[in-house]
């Protein structure tokens, strides 16, 4: 009876190490790839899908990129884009019309006289 006590102990100590390593890695692969989503072939552009998608010319995608304006990512010394972030990147500079101006100013004007 004390043999196979000492024989479980000792198997677990062998073995449990390298199970916990081996759920570990498993773990950690799994959350990476949940993490960095693969994208679609179609999400991905190059320069000239950038360029005819942007309707910008090549050279100055190539400026956006070098004064680092525009997102994009660099493998070698290929450029490529996610449409969801060049889009993004458009809606950030929307300008605003009069109407959400002014609908902004009414808000601001009624949440500011609730304080006072």
């Amino acid at each position: 009876m004390e043999q196979e006590i000492n024989i479980q102990s000792l198997l677990r100590e062998f073995f449990e190490p390298i199970i916990d390593d081996c759920i570990t890695r498993a773990l950690n692969k799994y959350i990476n790839e949940l993490r960095f989503d693969k994208p679609n072939e179609s999400d991905v552009l190059g320069v000239d899908e950038a360029s005819k998608y942007l309707k910008l010319s090549k050279p100055t995608i190539y400026k956006l990129t070098m004064d680092r304006e525009i997102p994009h990512y660099k493998l070698g010394k290929r450029l490529y884009f996610r449409k969801e972030e060049i889009d993004q990147w458009i809606n950030r500079g929307k300008i605003k019309t009069k109407q959400e101006i002014s609908d902004e100013a009414d808000e601001y004007l009624s949440r500011r006289g609730r304080r006072n």
